[in-house]
């Protein structure tokens, strides 16, 4: 994941931004399962170690639906940024069922829409760049979680994110 040496030499007690691919491994069995609880066992280290104050998270299928679930389970405080009205829409049942309980958390989970509907794909992607904008203006970190083959998505992320992400940028390969 990250070595110790990089780790320590970041801020501790810094609102964190979290961006991960849509393809994270799914499954009760064999490879997929190993990836999660080794995933999970250093992403609580992370936050832990860095002590991360606050996270800051556009919610997606694939990691950031595995992340508001360790989110919870460790009681670190989350914004869930909403790009657009509606955008929850597509999401499947399963990543829909993870965001209710993620929102249940009133004590420690907040949540903003900062866009308006939007009418086509050009829309949703200026939305979506809007909103990750939003949330990067506001972490001092950024870690982006990526596995052997990432998304178009997270190829963008890869590509854009060292120039627009002030302070930290962590890159993660969970895989």
């Amino acid at each position: 994941m990250l070595d110790f040496d990089q780790i320590k030499n970041i801020p501790k007690g810094q609102p964190m931004a979290i961006f991960g691919d849509t393809n994270f491994p799914v499954g009760r069995i064999g490879r997929p399962k190993k990836i999660r609880k080794e995933f999970a066992k250093r992403f609580k280290a992370l936050l832990r170690l860095l002590e991360t104050s606050h996270v800051w998270l556009i919610p997606n299928a694939g990691t950031n639906s595995v992340v508001l679930t360790l989110l919870r389970a460790i009681n670190v405080p989350y914004t869930i940024v909403i790009p657009y009205h509606g955008y929850c829409d597509k999401m499947m049942s399963s990543s829909k069922l993870q965001l209710y309980f993620a929102l249940k958390e009133r004590q420690k989970s907040h949540v903003l829409t900062i866009g308006e509907e939007v009418n086509n794909i050009l829309e949703e992607e200026q939305a979506i760049l809007d909103a990750e904008d939003f949330i990067l203006d506001r972490a001092p970190i950024t870690a982006c979680f990526y596995g052997k083959y990432p998304t178009p998505y997270m190829k963008r992320v890869m590509e854009d994110f060292p120039h627009k992400a002030g302070g930290t940028l962590l890159m993660v390969d969970y895989d």
